[in-house]
């Protein structure tokens, strides 16, 4: 089964709870093509429907789970470590790695975390965080301290070593300062070999403000196609091609990914989370969104939507 394990971080002289916690199980038979999905499970604790979820087509056999969001022990999880939850239900091994510490009162020792997750059919390997640049705000939460990491980790298939990244970007940051994010996550990610990097990168083309619920519906009526192909506005897409990696094919082109209710017209949706592929091939017609809800009548466990594709070598 594995022991859980606290891995290093990148940076040093953090407090303890920065650091990942990991759990590797025995390995599954694996083989390419593998089948990787990637999403924002917005804190959601409900592990039994997420589960139920993943055991059905299209999601059946997944592989590699690229998480943000992950409540581990916060009130919105239900006080449930979620990553690990999910793992064991699965039979999958997990790294967990926070970026948000929730005090239960004014100075006191942080008891909850909201963060990313990797989970995986086969051994986590080589496992890291890179920090990446934090907004300054005007107000924090007293209880909560933020120190946003993104995850690397490798696994061995098919004989060889797949890189394995997610990354949370913010949404209150500008295109520019998402790309510097990027930058960031990728400054100790390998500059090459075979690699996937996934996550909510928040291309929402803009940078928050007070204003942004009035603008964004006229901008919407007036610049829909933005808003579900923001390469033209959003550095940090292009920051990943030059790095090696592709978008073709591990991605529905135009098709959103987030929504606050399945009421709202897809048409007046964004696209903000996606799947990157580095030395490898996104398997034709694999790539899908696929909505968090275990059928049609059940309610949402998230805003967003699964991306998944499948990769070959």
């Amino acid at each position: 089964m594995g022991e859980r394990a606290r891995i290093a971080t990148a940076a040093t002289g953090e407090p303890a709870w920065f650091e990942p916690i990991a759990l590797n199980r025995r390995a599954a038979a694996a083989q390419f093509p593998l089948k990787i999905a990637a999403l924002n499970l917005q804190g959601s604790g409900n592990v039994e429907a997420i589960v139920r979820r993943l055991e059905r087509p299209p999601l059946h056999g997944v592989g590699v789970l690229l998480l943000s969001e992950v409540g581990w022990r916060t009130r919105p999880a239900g006080r449930r470590e979620v990553a690990a939850e999910l793992a064991a239900a699965l039979g999958m091994s997990f790294v967990f790695a926070p970026s948000w510490g929730y005090a239960a009162s004014r100075g006191g020792p942080i008891v909850s975390l909201k963060g990313c997750a990797i989970l995986s059919a086969q051994p986590l390997g080589g496992v890291t965080t890179a920090p990446i640049a934090l907004i300054p705000r005007k107000y924090t939460p007293h209880r909560r301290v933020d120190r946003t990491v993104g995850i690397i980790a490798s696994i061995m298939i098919g004989g060889r070593e797949l890189k394995l990244g997610v990354v949370h970007l913010n949404r209150r940051g500008s295109p520019q300062f998402r790309d510097r994010q990027m930058a960031e996550f990728l400054a100790p990610f390998p500059p090459d070999g075979p690699a996937v990097i996934g996550g909510d990168f928040n291309t929402t083309t803009l940078a928050w403000t007070p204003l942004m619920p009035a603008k964004i519906p006229a901008l919407m009526m007036l610049q829909p196609r933005r808003f579900h192909d923001p390469a033209r506005y959003e550095l940090l897409l292009g920051r990943l091609l030059e790095a090696g990696f592709a978008f073709e094919g591990a991605n529905c082109p135009l098709k959103p990914t987030f929504t606050f209710t399945r009421f709202i017209p897809p048409a007046f949706r964004p696209k903000l989370d996606w799947i990157a592929v580095r030395g490898l091939r996104a398997v034709p017609g694999s790539a899908a969104v696929v909505p968090p809800r275990v059928s049609f009548l059940s309610p949402r466990f998230s805003d967003h939507d699964l991306v998944l594709c499948e990769v070959a070598s």
